[in-house]
């Protein structure tokens, strides 16, 4: 693992490895933080991963929380345009019940952070994420209500600069090579492929990724996807979980059906883990 420091020059670490490197992924991933030490990932051209700044707290948790998201598959998303606290933690109950302790709320409102503060105090281990994040205020304020991660709709550079040193996972959006490139360069790996359907599906999601092949990208498809797409979606390799928003229904809330959502929740798991 090689340490770097602002006074390191990239030139002199080039030179000193007999190792081809793909040095636009170097760029992509090199990040200098103010004089602070950065572990440093390097990506060959075997398509293996020498170090994955695996001394950085932030990138360690990164890992954690894929892996658990990657371990259900899929991410239901509650798009419920205002929800009381008590109907909040009913809903990640419910999930709970189901095998499934996750969700992304939608980041809208006052009451969208106290939903999200709450349910990460009164289940802690639950996997709570925050939705539509426009700005790097938005982005604050989701990490400031205890979200453990965060999606945008689109790339905002001040968003993803601010995100890559704090200890949630923030997930930009992306639908172009182009959109790919600038979250690269900004030295995130992750992201949501948004909107999935409406861009084109699968197969133009393998076509965008093809260029990307050798990086380890994690990819969060989300928008208009439907129970007999996930298996598709998941058999992409980058892909380590499924957005789906056709388990937590906004009639399940108002008429509090709490089972349904259970009932939901069991069915998609089924799928897309079978």
């Amino acid at each position: 693992m090689i340490n770097f420091t602002t006074s390191f020059p990239l030139s002199n670490f080039v030179r000193q490895n007999k190792n081809p490197v793909d040095i636009y992924v170097l760029q992509c991933i090199f990040t200098v933080f103010n004089g602070l030490s950065l572990n440093l990932c390097l990506f060959h051209g075997d398509n293996s991963v020498s170090e994955f700044i695996s001394g950085n707290p932030t990138e360690r948790l990164f890992k954690n929380m894929f892996t658990s998201l990657g371990k259900y598959k899929i991410v239901p998303l509650l798009t419920i345009k205002d929800i009381e606290i008590a109907d909040a933690l009913k809903v990640a109950e419910a999930l709970i019940a189901a095998g499934l302790p996750a969700m992304e709320l939608t980041f809208r409102r006052y009451s969208d952070s106290k939903a999200i503060r709450e349910i990460a105090k009164e289940f802690p281990d639950f996997i709570i994420g925050a939705s539509g994040i426009l700005n790097k205020d938005q982005f604050l304020r989701a990490a400031d209500s205890k979200a453990k991660f965060a999606t945008a709709p689109g790339v905002c550079e001040e968003s993803i600069k601010i995100a890559v040193k704090s200890p949630i996972v923030f997930a930009p959006g992306a639908n172009t090579p182009s959109d790919i490139e600038r979250i690269l360069l900004n030295s995130c790996v992750h992201f949501q492929f948004f909107p999935a359907e409406a861009s084109g599906g699968v197969e133009y999601l393998k076509a965008i990724l093809e260029p990307f092949e050798h990086l380890p990208l994690d990819i969060l498809p989300k928008g208009g996807i439907t129970l007999d797409k996930i298996k598709d979606y998941l058999k992409i390799p980058q892909v380590y979980a499924v957005s789906l928003e056709n388990i937590l229904l906004t009639e399940y809330i108002v008429n509090k059906q709490w089972d349904k959502i259970t009932e939901s929740a069991k069915n998609a798991l089924g799928v897309a883990l079978s």
